[in-house]
């Protein structure tokens, strides 16, 4: 058994994400139980290559129960259906939403089956995006034998079955309406407070939602689906983040920054190279080891708007080329005369945000000449911290991000 801390600090660290990730090889079947959900979340591990392999190219299935307590919402429920609509039958998504009062559905675990045993994770992290990298938290992750392997998998079902009444599908409407409960709650935007008023409303009625009479008629919810993922689908979208998960990108003035220079590197050179050194201590890869370490990149654009996750796996080839794709620079042609500049900042353990600066990008002379002591004939990797590079340029958008 390995007993994990994840800690945004903690050069040692390793992430849940990278633990589910790493038990995703050669899984058949996989379980994951988490009491609170969000679409950044969801997106982080159902969304990532690795297990789409699982689900595509291996054929294995996997099963997730949501806890709809606290913090799931509407969001939550849209990113559910896309994982659905993609993967099939192969993804089966429950919501566990009960009427027993004074408690709280707070499990947070997964199990997977195996060609041969499997594996268990079992920790404090949540489904969303701080959960899965930012927060401090700590889980054990256990390879288990064929027997041990079958014990969990008939003890959880003997759970289930027990729980049967509280199983639900997405598409439920009681849990859209506890869903829409929940993202009035906690997304801070003006959309949802000019709404206040109506949805507190709608609370008084919700507040009795745990006598609703139990559903097991599953066939009633099949032929109401294609209404209710209409019903989803209706929900006026928020162009904002979930509270929690824009949390997890939060920095103070002591993060590390790093300020490097692109180099064009042939075609590609959204494949940002870097040299050993800032390959391992900065990003926390270990060069030879490709795909071990995956680490997480959010880009900000002019406006201070953050842009799609970037799940990237280290790259480490024998010609010596450390790297990662950038998002940023896809479909941009390289500068005839100035180097494109990149500052990141790490926010956790191998998670960073970034600004990527061309020529004509409004702050990039700026950065320029923040670094024009630096040049020479090597590639500029400079690690500073916040409070520096902020002080000399403060145009960068990093200090204005939003939802």
């Amino acid at each position: 058994m390995r007993f994990c801390i994840q800690d945004p600090t903690f050069s040692s660290a390793y992430s849940l994400h990278e633990a589910l990730l790493e038990a995703c090889n050669g899984v058949r079947y996989g379980v994951g139980v988490f009491a609170f959900v969000t679409n950044g979340g969801v997106n982080l591990f159902l969304g990532d290559p690795i297990f789409e392999d699982l689900i595509i190219k291996n054929k294995g299935r996997f099963k997730l129960i949501v806890g709809i307590d606290e913090i799931t919402n509407t969001k939550t429920l849209n990113k559910l259906d896309e994982m659905i609509l993609k993967y099939g039958s192969s993804l089966e998504v429950s919501v566990f939403m009960h009427n027993r009062g004074g408690t709280t559905f707070h499990p947070k675990f997964t199990w997977f089956r195996k060609e041969t045993g499997g594996v268990s994770i079992v920790g404090s992290n949540n489904l969303t995006e701080k959960g899965l990298r930012r927060n401090i938290e700590a889980f054990t992750y256990e390879e288990l034998d064929e027997e041990q392997v079958d014990y969990i998998e008939n003890y959880f079902n003997s759970w289930l079955e027990h729980n049967k009444q509280y199983l639900f599908d997405i598409y439920d409407e009681k849990v859209i309406e506890k869903a829409k409960e929940n993202e009035s709650r906690f997304i801070r935007s003006e959309k949802a407070n000019a709404t206040t008023n109506d949805t507190n409303e709608n609370e008084e009625e919700l507040d009795g939602y745990g006598e609703f009479e139990e559903n097991s008629n599953n066939e009633i919810i099949k032929e109401n689906k294609e209404e209710i993922i209409t019903v989803i689908n209706a929900i006026p979208e928020v162009d904002t983040i979930d509270d929690d998960d824009f949390e997890a990108w939060d920095f103070s003035e002591n993060n590390e920054v790093l300020v490097a220079q692109i180099p064009k590197s042939g075609s590609r050179w959204s494949q940002a190279n870097f040299d050993k050194n800032t390959f391992q201590t900065f990003f926390g890869a270990h060069a030879g080891q490709n795909g071990v370490h995956r680490i997480v990149l959010r880009s900000v654009n002019l406006d201070g708007k953050l842009g799609a996750m970037e799940t990237r796996p280290s790259v480490s080839v024998a010609s010596q080329n450390y790297r990662f794709e950038l998002d940023a620079a896809l479909g941009l042609s390289y500068p005839l005369l100035h180097r494109p500049i990149a500052v990141f900042i790490k926010v956790a353990v191998r998670t960073y945000l970034y600004v990527l600066a061309m020529p004509s990008t409004p702050f990039y002379n700026e950065i320029d000449n923040y670094i024009e002591n630096m040049k020479g004939k090597n590639m500029v990797r400079y690690i500073t911290n916040v409070n520096d590079i902020k002080s000399k340029c403060p145009s960068l958008p990093l200090w204005k991000i939003k939802k």
